[in-house]
């Protein structure tokens, strides 16, 4: 049975989870953060450092999204050295390469240069250096700083 076969119908699945509930489909975890200001629906936040597992793809926002999403779908269903499952977080978050543009919850989107970057945050209990090497090399492993981020 080919991996695609397999993982479709779980990526569907996933993927209408996140589109018409708005809100990951299954319990996830999210980054940890702090709240530095809050009035109304506004609020700054101050993030955590964390590590994200990245792929870079071209096309346009919809294809680059099945695209990237499938590619990091693999490492986290266990396409890694170890073979290891790894939990769903939320958001799954995808920029275009360059300057942001704020989308809809759970998705962030930027672009430049018609490249895409889409990421999933590892879960907080691993490092990079505790995460299992991808598979597949256009799978990424970074660490990212903290960042302080406004939500409306």
């Amino acid at each position: 049975m080919r991996w695609q076969t397999i993982m479709k119908p779980i990526f569907i699945g996933l993927l209408a989870g996140l589109t018409f509930v708005g809100s990951p489909a299954l319990a996830a975890e999210e980054p940890k953060f702090t709240v530095a200001f809050h009035e109304g629906h506004f609020e700054i936040r101050d993030y955590q450092a964390t590590v994200v597992a990245e792929v870079t793809v071209t096309g346009d926002q919809r294809e680059a999204a099945s695209k990237g999403f499938r590619l990091l779908a693999g490492y986290i269903f266990g396409g890694n050295r170890r073979r290891q499952s790894i939990a769903m977080t939320a958001p799954v978050a995808q920029e275009r390469t360059g300057q942001k543009i704020a989308m809809t919850a759970p998705v962030t989107q930027t672009q430049a240069d018609g490249a895409w970057v889409v990421r999933f945050t590892m879960p907080g209990a691993y490092s990079r250096q505790t995460l299992p090497e991808p598979n597949d090399p256009k799978n990424q492993l970074r660490a990212v700083a903290p960042a302080r981020a406004e939500t409306k």
